[in-house]
């Protein structure tokens, strides 16, 4: 039993509630339609699957819950509360079928200061992971039912509890709670799951109705007495997507974690963490290629000797075919860098390669550049990747995207050609392509727009694996399907050819 001056330290730590009761999975009214672990390897109703993907975390100062998110190996991850593992020395994690063992909190995995911590623990035996929900709660989301998982701190019982999402904080309180939804939440729940339609959506953290009150925005601001009385009123989550954007690269890599989820229209989203220094990272040494045609596509910087920069892009971006012409169009090009100037682009220095779509040029200029650091290895499927370029959608002036997305297989993409049509934006036109020819062997689900052709590829550390070009089942030139790349290796290995084999990249 948890002593009540522990309890009150713990500020944010779930208070107990009178007259608890084990809630059966017919008051709740969970769902006992079967359905498939995260690994598939057999059926299970919403409620078996609840409980195996959370555990009890236990030390000795603090009971709390957790969720297993991932696997690697025989090694497991699983999601909980900053302050259930706080000032502890040892912890063990209990699984549903009474296992314990000893876990560790993974060190450094967040990039960011939120009441979320990861830990791991080894098992050979095969235990559920939980599906993360492929959506991000927001206001829309208010009143959808919810059912949250954990284990009550006083008896150590598994529990769950039904409720309905009231609140979603446009702007999220300190240490990234979001989510404020209805329930019978009590101490020991901390860090177990909240659920709908048996996905993860997020973790408990806070309580309604707590002793302490301490309701602050993140850029430090409060909200209203009459909002503060609205925020009592309901517990407190922490949206999955918070972590999804917090959490190292290395880490989301590791486990192949999914990417965190943003607004897929031709807006630019705001991103966080470690995604918006590789955004950053990737304005640098990433230019806007514009055609006297009113086209434009994208370029990498990948070399500096001097004042001479090279540049990386795809071939169809500067050498634009009107119908069935076989010879490039007769346009001129300037490129604008990440500093907004604006240079011609001498089409003497272009040089490419017949049967794969890449091209280098180079251009002189006094200024200091970042140089794009290169990653020569092909990507294992699902491994996050972001595709970066400048959009442009009818006379609108071409804007900036870094889009994230997963890498998918050869395969996939062979299978997509058959069913659908590739496209190349040209002239401001789409062109069909009909198979994955021009050394398009990477295939991934960002979305993306005419007027990226030409920009890179990056992994999830920064490093530029690929150059993008084609798209699939574009409608108004936005893309609905896989996206195509051509990987970095075969850049690479043509270096000799393309004359670029003495820069250092």
């Amino acid at each position: 039993m948890i002593k009540p001056s522990i309890a009150l330290i713990l500020l944010f730590s779930l208070l107990p509630q009178p007259g608890l009761t084990l809630i059966t999975p017919a008051a709740r009214n969970i769902s006992n339609h079967p359905i498939l672990t995260a690994q598939g390897d057999r059926e299970l109703t919403e409620e078996q699957f609840l409980q195996r993907v959370t555990v009890k975390i236990t030390s000795e100062t603090n009971r709390g819950s957790g969720t297993i998110i991932a696997k690697k190996g025989d090694n497991y991850l699983i999601l909980t509360n900053a302050h259930v593992t706080r000032n502890t020395k040892t912890l063990q994690v209990q699984t549903y079928d009474g296992h314990s063992r000893a876990a560790r909190i993974v060190p450094n995995s967040l990039s960011e200061n939120q009441d979320l911590a990861l830990l791991e623990f080894s098992d050979t035996r095969n235990y559920a992971i939980a599906t993360i929900a492929q959506f991000t709660p927001n206001q829309d989301e208010i009143g959808l039912e919810v059912v949250a998982a954990g284990y009550v701190a006083e008896t150590g019982q598994y529990r769950t509890t039904k409720g309905k999402i009231e609140q979603v904080s446009d702007r999220p309180l300190l240490e990234g709670y979001s989510v404020g939804y209805s329930g019978d939440i009590v101490q020991g729940m901390s860090g177990g799951g909240i659920f709908v339609e048996g996905e993860l959506i997020g973790i408990n953290g806070r309580s309604s109705h707590p002793i302490l009150s301490n309701y602050t925005y993140e850029d430090g601001t409060k909200p209203t007495d009459a909002e503060i009385q609205q925020m009592r009123a309901v517990n407190w989550g922490i949206s999955i997507n918070t972590l999804l954007t917090y959490i190292r690269p290395e880490i989301l890599t590791a486990y192949q974690l999914p990417l965190p989820k943003s607004s897929p229209g031709i807006e630019n989203p705001t991103y966080t963490g470690y995604i918006a220094e590789l955004e950053t990272k990737a304005k640098g040494f990433t230019v806007r290629i514009d055609s006297s045609s009113q086209a434009n596509g994208s370029g990498v910087i990948i070399a500096q000797q001097g004042k001479t920069y090279t540049v990386l892009t795809a071939d169809h971006v500067l050498c634009e075919k009107i119908a069935e012409e076989k010879t490039c169009a007769d346009y001129t090009y300037t490129l604008t860098t990440s500093d907004g100037k604006t240079l011609p682009l001498d089409r003497k220095t272009i040089i490419r390669q017949e049967g794969v779509d890449l091209a280098i040029f180079t251009f002189e200029s006094n200024e200091n550049y970042p140089v794009a650091e290169i990653a020569n290895y092909s990507p294992n499927r699902e491994s996050p990747i972001f595709v970066a370029g400048f959009p442009k959608i009818g006379d609108k002036r071409a804007g900036w995207l870094f889009s994230g997305g997963a890498v998918k297989s050869q395969e996939e993409g062979l299978l997509a050609t058959r069913q659908s049509d590739f496209t190349i934006t040209q002239s401001g036109a789409s062109i069909r392509v009909s198979s994955l020819s021009g050394g398009y062997d990477m295939v991934y689900t960002s979305i993306t727009f005419g007027g990226m052709s030409g920009g890179p590829v990056l992994n999830a550390a920064g490093q530029v694996i690929g150059i993008h070009g084609r798209s699939e089942g574009v409608k108004g030139k936005i893309q609905l399907g896989f996206s195509l790349g051509i990987p970095i290796n075969s850049f690479i290995g043509l270096q000799e050819k393309f004359g670029s084999s003495e820069l250092t990249m």
